[in-house]
């Protein structure tokens, strides 16, 4: 953990593949299988408090026309 506690988190969500990139490089790939009624998402942290200062959400075209 850096010294002032501040973690920078870039999340990408395509479908199932979750992709997580941190400030310092680390990165971990995932697929997620969300509840087909599931509209939301969802932030916690286990072992203590935590803040999230800011979410920026784009929404992307798809690639494939049809």
């Amino acid at each position: 953990c850096p010294a002032d506690g501040q973690i920078e988190l870039h999340l990408y969500l395509d479908r199932s593949v979750l992709e997580v990139f941190t400030g310092t490089g680390c990165s971990l790939t995932s697929r997620i299988y969300p509840h087909p009624q599931s509209l939301g998402w969802q932030a916690f942290c286990q072992g203590g408090p935590a803040r999230l200062d800011r979410v920026d959400i784009w929404d992307m075209p798809s690639i494939w026309r049809g």
